[in-house]
């Protein structure tokens, strides 16, 4: 079995993610990921080939129509991709139809069934790029709708000297009452411009389509900093409108929380699961001391410098 640090936990795996920072074999496992024919979902669900007409990423909101809870267990079919079972959210089990060395599968794995699980654990996992601001502990999360160009933004704050956290999401727990930021993968995700832009060989990089996006994976090493917990201190969403001027708005009070959930991660699921009363505690603690930013942009603005220049200057004072 492999083992990783993934979301600051450890997950151990029958196949090989190197995506993830690896860790001492010896480390207790937290998670274990292991094959399974899942024969019984199979037998049910039967041949469910072009049921579905859109196109499946492991980004989507609802990737799969085939899903249950059943007691502690959830369950999904992945069209064409895979079928998988977690149960009581430390034991992952996947039936690949796909190959396990392929990026698809690895994408699955990482942004949707390991979030699976921490979720049915209770987790808040948000989504968004995690930043470290340098010479600091302080993390910062660029969060926002789709299409509103949290990758675009993300990529010129590290071009601005900020340090990788992580790519597509993290964990935020507590610890001692402060806010934590876990990373997730060591991992970037970047679309044609961006590698182009930096002068990367493509192929030296991952392919792969994020729905219908041409996207290439890149692996961090030296300069991943997700494995340790950094204090959450600033929070960031931007979202589009049709025109007028580029808007920052600092949130305060109860909206704090309600623009923390609205970035969860695979929200679908986190309606399926319920909000517990664990987890509003965890959303209130969180929201007490972190900065929350709503950022209005208008669609055809040029407005990525000046974003960038005031969430800079906001994180240095």
């Amino acid at each position: 079995m492999y083992k990783y640090r993934a979301y600051g936990l450890v997950f151990e795996s029958d196949v090989e993610l190197d995506e993830c920072e690896p860790i001492d074999a010896g480390v207790p496992a937290d998670v274990t990921i292991r094959y399974s024919d899942l024969q019984d979902m199979v037998d049910e669900l039967g041949a469910c080939e072009g049921v579905m007409s859109k196109r499946l990423s492991p980004d989507g909101e609802a990737p799969s129509r085939f899903t249950k809870n059943v007691g502690n267990a959830f369950y999904a079919y992945l069209v064409g991709e895979l079928y998988i079972k977690v149960s009581n959210w430390n034991l992952i089990e996947y039936k690949p139809l796909i190959d396990v060395e392929s990026m698809d599968f690895h994408q699955w794995m990482l942004c949707y069934v390991m979030t699976i699980a921490l979720i049915k654990k209770h987790e808040i996992i948000i989504h968004c790029a995690g930043l470290l601001v340098p010479g600091t502990d302080n993390a910062v999360l660029v969060c926002g709708d789709s299409g509103a160009g949290k990758s675009t933004i993300s990529d010129a704050l590290l071009d601005r000297g900020m340090l990788f956290v992580s790519d597509d999401s993290v964990r935020v727990g507590l610890e001692n009452g402060e806010a934590k930021v876990y990373g997730s993968y060591r991992q970037r995700r970047l679309c044609e411009d961006v590698v182009e832009r930096c002068g990367y060989d493509k192929d030296l990089l991952r392919y792969f389509e994020d729905g219908f996006k041409k996207k290439w994976a890149l692996i961090v090493r030296d300069g991943y900093y997700g494995g340790t917990p950094h204090k959450l201190k600033y929070l960031f969403f931007l979202s589009l409108k049709e025109d007028g001027e580029l808007e920052f708005k600092e949130v305060s009070g109860a909206d704090k929380i309600k623009q923390i959930m609205r970035a969860l991660y695979k929200r679908d699921v986190y309606k399926s699961e319920g909000l517990s009363t664990e987890l509003f505690i965890k959303f209130a603690n969180i929201a007490k001391d972190v900065k929350v930013y709503r950022i209005e942009r208008p669609i055809n603005g040029m407005t990525v410098d000046t974003i960038t220049d005031t969430i800079m200057k906001l994180c240095s004072e």
